[in-house]
């Protein structure tokens, strides 16, 4: 497993995005507690070790690399934010969207409440609307929430 892993973080550096289908196998490698221990094979380990198979097999040889051309860092900044009570908006280029909760979205007085769910809705509503003028380039989340930030530059979350 641990072989494996280091091929798939070499692989990393190249598939940027693949990150996200890392982290399963090293919470894996991690629930034992000795190097000669066997690790169990879950549903959710078989499916990232097929995603990777599947891509590595048909790879035509081109890479995920952010594009070269420079770009002003002031152009590509995208701003949200979320009330637990109001709603949600975001701003991106001189465009702008907003909205609010539906009632049976969010209920305030359960202690499951998450800000951090709330604040991501935004940010994947920018995506939907302008994610495809983004393609290979880097993009600035302003986001107010730490919870947010660290699931954004992690690239996954429980």
């Amino acid at each position: 497993m641990l072989s494996l892993l280091g091929h798939l973080n070499y692989a990393c550096k190249v598939i940027i995005p693949g990150r996200s289908f890392v982290s399963y196998l090293l919470t894996l490698a991690h629930s034992v507690k000795e190097l000669y221990h066997h690790v169990t094979i879950t549903k959710g380990c078989r499916d990232d070790m097929a995603m990777w198979f599947k891509f590595l097999s048909q790879w035509n040889g081109k890479s995920f690399f952010i594009s070269d051309n420079v770009i002003n860092a002031s152009d590509f900044h995208l701003f949200t934010d979320a009330s637990s009570t109001i709603g949600y908006g975001g701003y991106f280029r001189k465009r702008w969207f907003q909205g609010s909760w539906p009632d049976d979205f969010i209920r305030p007085d359960e202690e499951s409440f998450s800000m951090a769910y709330l604040e991501l809705y935004p940010i994947v509503i920018s995506a939907i609307l302008w994610g495809h003028e983004w393609s290979t380039k880097r993009i600035l989340f302003h986001c107010d929430n730490m919870s947010s930030v660290y699931i954004i530059n992690k690239g996954r979350s429980k």
